[in-house]
C-alpha cells in the first residue's frame, strides 16, 4: 500500500518541536486577549452602566420599630424555655 502524505509528517514534528514554546506563547496571549475582551464585554459595562449602590437615611416608623422589637424578645424567650426543656431520647 502507497501511503501518500500531503505533508512530510517528519518535517511537520521536527517544526513543532523547534518552535513549541513559540505556538504555546501565542495560544495563551490569544487566550488572554479573549478573556480581556469578554471582561469588558459582559463585567465592564455592566459596573460602568450601574454605578454602587447609595444608601439612603429613612426615617423609621417607632410604632412598628417597637412591634418588631417586642415579637425578637418573645421569639428569643420561647427559644430559651424551648432550650431548657429536657425531652426523652426517642432512639433509647
Amino acid at each position: 500500500m502507497i501511503k501518500i502524505f500531503l505533508f512530510n509528517p517528519k518535517k511537520i514534528y521536527l517544526f513543532l518541536r523547534a518552535y513549541q514554546n513559540i505556538i504555546l506563547a501565542v495560544i495563551f496571549a490569544l487566550l488572554l486577549g479573549l478573556n480581556v475582551l469578554i471582561f469588558y464585554q459582559y463585567v465592564y459595562s455592566v459596573v460602568e452602566k450601574q454605578p454602587e449602590i447609595q444608601i439612603k437615611k429613612t426615617a423609621v416608623n417607632r410604632e412598628i420599630l417597637q412591634k418588631i422589637l417586642s415579637e425578637v424578645a418573645e421569639r428569643r424567650e420561647t427559644l430559651s424555655r424551648a432550650l431548657k426543656t429536657e425531652y426523652p431520647d426517642p432512639f433509647k
